[in-house]
C-alpha cells in the first residue's frame, strides 16, 4: 500500500481551473502554480486556503517555510508569509533562476549568461556570491539537501547527463545515452 491519496483540488482558488504543486515540505507547506487565465504562483500553508504570490514561478519550499523562485526580470526571489518576497538579484547575469532550498537557506538553480544555461549554487554563509558551473555546456540544479549536496542535469554533446555536486565540490556525472531519454 501506498497510503491514502488526497485530491488538493483547486487549493481554494474556486476561478482555477488547473492547479500544479510542486513541492511539499515537512510542515504540510505546499507550494506550486494555479490556472486563471494564466499561470500564477502560491504558497499554502496547512489547513488555509492558497495565497497567490508575486513571483512568476515558485519551484521549492524549505521547512523554514522560505519558498525560492524567480520574478518576471529573472531576479532570484525568496518568499515567506512574514518577510514577503525578497528580490536577491541577477549577479551580473541575464537570470538567475531559483529552483531548490535547502533549511540552511542554501540555494540552487540555474543562471543564464545570455546563451548557456549553467548550474548555480548561492550559499547561505557567502549570500553575495554563486558557484556556477565553469563549463560550457548547458546545466541546471532542482534540488540541494541540508548537507549542501546539489543534484540536477546536464546536455553534453544533445546527450542527458545527470549531476550529483558533492558539498566538498566534487562532481559526479552519470551518463544516460539519448536512446534512454
Amino acid at each position: 500500500s501506498y497510503g491514502t491519496i488526497t485530491n488538493l483540488g483547486y487549493l481554494g482558488i474556486p476561478s482555477a481551473s488547473q492547479c500544479w504543486v510542486r513541492c511539499i515540505n515537512d510542515l504540510g507547506i505546499i507550494i506550486g502554480d494555479y490556472y486563471i487565465g494564466d499561470w500564477v504562483p502560491f504558497y499554502k500553508l496547512p489547513n488555509e486556503d492558497a495565497i497567490t504570490i508575486p513571483l512568476t514561478y515558485v519551484s521549492s519550499v524549505n521547512n523554514n517555510g522560505v519558498a525560492v523562485g524567480y520574478d518576471s526580470s529573472n531576479n532570484l526571489c525568496t518568499y515567506d508569509p512574514i518577510n514577503g518576497v525578497t528580490n536577491l538579484g541577477k549577479f551580473g547575469y541575464t537570470g538567475v533562476y531559483g529552483r531548490g532550498i535547502n533549511d540552511n537557506g542554501d540555494i540552487c538553480g540555474q543562471v543564464n549568461d545570455g546563451g548557456t544555461n549553467k548550474w548555480f549554487i548561492r550559499l547561505s554563509n557567502d549570500p553575495d556570491n554563486l558557484i556556477v558551473d565553469a563549463v560550457d555546456y548547458d546545466s541546471i540544479f532542482y534540488g540541494i539537501n541540508n548537507n549542501g549536496d546539489a543534484v540536477g542535469y546536464c546536455t553534453v554533446s544533445g546527450d542527458w547527463t545527470t549531476l550529483l555536486r558533492k558539498s566538498d565540490g566534487t562532481i559526479l556525472k552519470i551518463y544516460i545515452p539519448k536512446k534512454f531519454v
